[in-house]
């Protein structure tokens, strides 16, 4: 049994609200209406940097790739409070850390597949190359970011909430976090795991230095400009806003965005007697928006970094995406001081 947690003192005030999430988190599903469309799948559309034409039935391609695809939602129940809070659910605030771990995890099955490459039938060798894991299996992967306190669940809430960078920025527990904020907090979870799957790096640059079966998390715009990279395999897909809701785009078809929806609450099972359907997608948990509603700023993008196209990522990011390299940035160096002047060196 896990020990009790110290008791802080906190204002009536994050009393209250946290109070109110707690009551209203079991109210949401019946409250909150989706913005989101449903697809209707009638169209030409991009999953994952596979084109698709076909209707979702049984056993056919768009089946296959949903099948291997993990959609994360709130929880509410949680019998332990979240640490230094008294929320027992993410509800209404949660939905960055559930669309990064969404990223992580459908980038994850993704770099577990044969290497398709990069060249023109790279879509094509990722359809033939689905990995249809067991039920049983794909256990294994929601338990990275079971809601749990158990020191086995290494990318949990639990622990995405008590990293400092989360704290600084959510003291209340209940306010909205960025997802350069959520992203930082996830990779630094998973380097600091000896065991950890791949390696994952968040930066506004191009690493100088990265490694091969990385997902490299990086800012940038998604627009008109830039819809198009959603149609490379090597991108795992973007976390990015609409008002103040985060979701995980994994498509498109035209300006419209594919995505998956974090906004839904379901029951927290702390036990690991969870029922993996709940991780799982169905076609009807597709939806889209259109590209004008999102937020403007930058997103997280997920990049797929693989042993052989290090080098043509580092290109296709700066001139696909407008990210700087990180050699690029020149250091200044104070080399001297002239009449009261430090002279400085590029």
């Amino acid at each position: 049994m896990l020990p009790p947690q110290q008791k802080k003192k906190k204002s009536f005030t994050s009393f209250v609200n946290a109070c109110s999430y707690n009551l209203s988190s079991h109210l949401y599903n019946s409250v909150v209406k989706s913005q989101f469309k449903p697809f209707p799948f009638n169209l030409k559309y991009i999953l994952q940097g596979v084109t698709y034409t076909e209707q979702p039935i049984s056993n056919n391609n768009v089946a296959k790739h949903l099948s291997t695809m993990f959609r994360i939602t709130y929880r509410n129940g949680f019998t332990y409070h979240l640490p230094h809070c008294s929320l027992t659910t993410d509800a209404g605030w949660g939905c960055t850390l559930r669309s990064i771990q969404m990223l992580f995890l459908n980038s994850l099955i993704r770099l577990q597949e044969p290497n398709p490459g990069f060249g023109e039938d790279a879509a094509e060798k990722v359809q033939r190359n689905f990995i249809i894991h067991s039920m049983e299996e794909r256990r294994e992967y929601v338990q990275l970011i079971e809601d749990t306190p158990k020191q086995e669940a290494v990318l949990s809430l639990y622990k995405m909430f008590n990293l400092k960078i989360v704290r600084q920025n959510n003291q209340k527990g209940t306010n909205y976090l960025s997802p350069s904020t959520c992203a930082i907090a996830l990779s630094q979870l998973v380097e600091m795991w000896d065991q950890r799957p791949c390696h994952v790096i968040y930066s506004n640059t191009f690493p100088k230095e990265i490694q091969p079966n990385t997902l490299l998390m990086i800012s940038a715009p998604l627009n008109e400009k830039t819809i198009s990279c959603l149609d490379n395999t090597f991108v795992g897909g973007v976390v990015c806003g609409v008002d103040t809701k985060a979701i995980y785009v994994c498509g498109r078809t035209g300006n419209m965005l594919l995505l998956l929806d974090p906004h839904f609450v379901q029951k927290a099972h702390e036990d690991g007697d969870f029922d993996i359907v709940d991780y799982s997608v169905k076609p009807s948990d597709l939806r889209m928006v259109r590209l004008t509603e999102l937020v403007f700023g930058n997103c997280i993008w997920g990049i797929l970094v693989r042993e052989d196209n290090i080098e043509m990522l580092k290109n296709w990011c700066k001139t696909s995406l407008g990210v700087t390299n990180e050699e690029e940035i020149r250091e200044m160096v104070s080399v001297g001081n002239e009449e009261g002047f430090e002279v400085l060196d590029f």
